[in-house]
Formats: C-alpha cells, structure tokens, sequence
C-alpha cells in the first residue's frame, strides 16, 4: 500500500485570531447553557450536583487570578455559574495581554484554550458527579447530538481530495504538524506527529476527558460536513500513541473503507 503523492505539514506558529467582545461572551454562554440543559433535561437526579461542583472548580481556577481582563461588560443578569465560567475563559484568554482580550487579536493559543479548558472542565466535574460508567457514553451521545445539531451538511466539500488541496493553501494556518499521503481520489491518510490541541490539554492531566473534548467528535463532524465521508483514527497523541493515524475515506470512491495498517503510517514520509 502506497500513496501517489506526499506532503508535509506543519503548525503555523504566532497565529493570531479575532475576538470580539460580544461574540465571545455569546460563545461561552452558549456551549455553557447547551449542555446544562442536555444535563438537566437527561440526568435531573444530578443536575444540581454537577452545577454546584463545576461552580466550585471554576471558582478555583482563577482564584490564585492577580487580575482577569474584562472584554466588554458582563451582563448583569448572568447566574453564579454563567459569570464563573465567563470569569475563566476571560482569564483564560488573558495570557495573551490584557489589550488583546480587550481589543480585536488574541494568541490561537490562548483562544483554544478558552475554547478547550471549560469543556474540558464540564465533562471531567460530570463524570466525577456521574461516575465513568455512566458518564462517558452520555458525554459521547451528547457531543454527537452537539455535532449533528449544529454542523450542516457543505456541498462545496465534494470530495475530500479537498482537504488535500488545503494543504498547499498559503492562507491554511495548520493546527497540527505532520505527513499526509493521498492513495487516489477518494481516500488520503494522516500521521499527526504535533497537535496544538494534544499539547495544550495535556498538562490538565487526563487523557480520557482530553479525548472527549479534542479527538472524539471528529468523526461525527467529518462525517456530517459530507455523508459520504469517513473518518478513521485507531491511534492519537492524546491517548499516549505516538502519532495520530487518520485516514479519509470516500464512499464513492473506494470500494472498501480499509484504514492502512500501522507500518504505513510508520514508513510514511515526503520521499516516497
């Protein structure tokens, strides 16, 4: 098994993103109230329970805070748990400087971590409340319902040899550094030696709720984007493999949706 073509990826350092102060605080609410009420409306007997925790670990996060930038004014009207979580992610995406969680840029980094750490959070405090058994599939459920509520079908992704031509795109700011090799149309494989989402999870210390929150939905979201598509990944940096071993798959075009075993992924390189 071998591919036609290789490239070679890599992160794209000193990115910065815009953030703007209502979309922000729209942003943090919204994935915040999403999965209370999914919580609330599935699990009543422990709803209480898990608001109360997660209020206490928000509140410890930032209490060692010397200053949180504020971005925008706070609505008044927020209940305890709305302003703790807008409190962390506000500290959260302070480590960029305090004129940048104020203004129009802020470090990628600091954006995926506000992005990152309160779901992170979320899902660890529920499970602790739940216990794993129960926990780990309902966070599973809910992040597929999540993925296929909000992420509508996009014709103008046609083929995933789409996803190959982006690689060679000069705007693409890559996440991830790595080695991609594309069999034909219709099915191209990934080795993710860094990812940014990998790296900045990590020190949290928990692999299993660091997958949940970084790797678990990307089949769902792949998948939704196109039907067509299919998306394997056996091996990830989050769960300690030492590379991520995806692969594309096209229904049309592929008369079997086989992943390339791991010596492929082990020999993959640009001399090919």
């Amino acid at each position: 098994m071998s591919p036609v073509d290789v490239r070679r990826f890599a992160i794209s350092e000193g990115v910065t993103v815009p953030c703007v102060a209502g979309q922000e605080l729209s942003r943090v609410l919204s994935a915040l109230d999403d999965f209370r009420q999914h919580v609330c409306a599935r699990e009543p007997d422990v709803s209480a329970a898990f608001e109360v925790q997660l209020l206490t670990t928000l509140r410890e996060l930032v209490a060692d805070a010397v200053a949180v930038p504020r971005l925008g004014e706070i609505p008044s009207d927020l209940d305890d748990l709305q302003r703790a979580c807008v409190h962390y992610s506000l500290h959260l995406l302070g480590r960029s400087g305090t004129e940048g969680a104020q203004g129009s840029e802020v470090d990628r980094r600091d954006a995926y971590r506000a992005n990152l750490y309160p779901t992170f959070f979320r899902f660890r405090v529920l499970r602790e409340v739940m216990g794993r058994n129960t926990a780990i599939p309902f966070i599973r459920n809910y992040i597929d319902a999540r993925i296929r509520r909000l992420t509508p079908a996009n014709p103008a992704l046609e083929d995933v040899d789409l996803f190959w031509d982006e690689l060679h795109d000069p705007d693409f700011e890559s996440p991830t550094s790595g080695i991609a090799g594309r069999f034909h149309r219709g099915k191209i494989a990934f080795r993710i030696d860094r990812c940014l989402l990998h790296e900045l999870t990590e020190p949290l210390g928990d692999p299993e709720v660091s997958f949940l929150v970084c790797c678990y939905g990307d089949t769902a979201n792949i998948e939704a984007i196109n039907p067509n598509f299919v998306y394997t990944c056996p091996m990830t940096l989050v769960e300690g493999d030492p590379y991520c071993n995806k692969c594309l798959h096209d229904r049309r075009f592929v008369d079997a949706v086989e992943h390339p075993p791991r010596a492929f992924y082990d020999a993959l390189c640009v001399e090919q």
